[in-house]
């Protein structure tokens, strides 16, 4: 039927030699076509159609194009609807011909939704939105805006353009599920009983006391229901409040917790570290009383007084740093250090200890190595690792302080021949959760020391391995970038 109105359409133009109008007789049946599903019959007319634009009306070319296109996205043909898109573009823009931007986006948009690009789809759809006011293009871009929120999984978003689809198709007299126009019908339905009962007189006492009683029932009801809400807003809100409360309780608690941990762990460590120094001074001062001292060794130990007096000192900065450093991050004072002089300065320290248990310590360095790091921190590594080395050793042993550059750090290593641990031991002992152990003579310690020793080692950007075997002895190696 289509086609024979198609045919007598064109036998009036042509006996009245109206070609001129041939595209647009094809271009309004196509789309008659399209309306109704026919695809075939839609793509038949608009290449017929096309053909007489190309040879009369150019103005017309880029309407086909787009239009063949939309054909051909309705059969899942996108790669051909795609280049029939660009090329209504390019003839537009090689003909200076205008064109419908609203009809472009929406081909894209909908080329876009079929091969599943929706974040693009969604973005030319809303172009439509803003550049057409031609209805069935809405309908089609919010259509697309509503299935592509579909299938992103966004329900509100997809409900609102259900809705506005709706209206548009209302405005249009066309049907669909519309939830707030329902609404409203209801409620216009009621407000006109209402009003009818008003104008007829209440005819029945009982149906109006009965009525009267609802509403009063109603209202006692929304007020009940307006105190039990009030109610329970402020029980959550007292329960917020409580757990606030508790929260904060809770927090003053555990930062007094770790304030008294670290007070011990001061203490503890305190204990540890100052031992070896002041047992030295004790030693000192118990020697340069001897009657026999000449005056050559009273000058030596009035030096190793001084200097252990020294150490002490930047001990308890050392310490100051390290309980700083259980809060905070600490802050260097770096300096150029000159490594053989603090190594050998810790091994004075040490000697007094070690020469109780006549144990030798030998310090092994082939080159000179300068280091940039704080010079406090850097003692208190290498006393505390010395000490413990010491403390381990059996009497008549030797302790070695190996120490030699790698390209951009230092390696050192001390070395003793002392009792030795097991690998269970050794992990505990890096991991901090080691417990303190007498030495082979008896010497009493925290197990904090080796912690104090890993912390500073990593404020230096440096790494502590441990290598030991039981009954023969450890080596405990640090690095630190020079």
């Amino acid at each position: 039927m289509l086609r024979a109105l198609l045919r007598q359409g064109l036998e009036n133009y042509v006996s009245a030699k109206d070609t001129f109008r041939y595209p647009v007789i094809y271009y309004n049946l196509a789309s008659l076509c399209l309306d109704l599903g026919k695809l075939d019959s839609a793509m038949s007319l608009f290449h017929e159609g096309l053909g007489y634009a190309l040879a009369v009306r150019p103005i017309d070319v880029p309407d086909y194009y787009l239009s063949i296109a939309e054909v051909y996205v309705l059969m899942d043909s996108l790669t051909k609807a795609r280049e029939l898109t660009k090329r209504a573009i390019e003839y537009s823009v090689t003909n200076d011909l205008p064109y419908t931007e609203s009809i472009y986006f929406l081909n894209l948009s909908q080329i876009h939704f079929k091969e599943s690009r929706l974040d693009s789809a969604i973005h030319y759809a809303e172009l439509v939105l803003e550049t057409s006011d031609e209805p069935t293009e809405i309908e089609q871009s919010l259509e697309t805006l509503y299935r592509a929120y579909q299938e992103l999984g966004e329900p509100q978003l997809a409900f609102e353009y259900l809705l506005r689809l709706n209206q548009e198709l209302k405005r249009r007299e066309a049907k669909g599920i519309n939830l707030k126009v329902a609404r409203i019908y209801y409620e216009r339905e009621l407000s006109k009983t209402l009003q009818a009962n008003f104008e007829l007189g209440i005819e029945n006492e009982e149906k109006t006391r009965d009525m009267v009683i609802l509403l009063w029932a109603l209202l006692l009801l929304f007020f009940m229901f307006a105190l039990i809400s009030g109610l329970l807003v402020t029980n959550f809100r007292v329960t917020k409040a409580k757990k606030v409360a508790l929260n904060s309780l809770e927090q003053s608690k555990n930062e007094l917790e770790r304030a008294l941990e670290l007070n011990r762990k001061m203490q503890d460590v305190m204990s540890h570290d100052l031992r070896t120094p002041l047992s030295g001074i004790i030693s000192l001062l118990e020697l340069s009383g001897d009657d026999g001292i000449t005056k050559e060794e009273l000058v030596r130990f009035m030096q190793q007084l001084q200097e252990n007096t020294t150490v002490v000192l930047a001990m308890f900065d050392a310490l100051q740093k390290w309980a700083h450093h259980q809060n905070s991050a600490i802050e260097l004072e770096r300096h150029e250090i000159d490594w053989n002089v603090l190594v050998n300065k810790m091994k004075s320290v040490a000697g007094i200890q070690a020469k109780k248990k006549s144990i030798h310590i030998e310090v092994q360095q082939n080159e000179d190595i300068i280091i940039n790091g704080d010079p406090v921190i850097l003692e208190t590594i290498v006393r505390n690792l010395l000490s413990n080395a010491v403390k381990f050793s059996r009497e008549n042993s030797s302790i070695q302080i190996i120490s030699k550059k790698s390209p951009g750090k230092l390696i050192c290593s001390i070395v003793d021949q002392g009792v030795g641990m097991t690998p269970e031991m050794a992990e505990r002992l890096k991991q901090g959760t080691g417990i303190s152990t007498k030495g082979t003579s008896g010497e009493k310690g925290t197990g904090l020391g080796f912690r104090i020793v890993n912390d500073f080692v990593k404020v230096h950007n440096g790494s502590l391995h441990i290598e030991s075997t039981l009954g023969q002895g450890t080596t405990i190696t640090f690095t630190i970038n020079l």
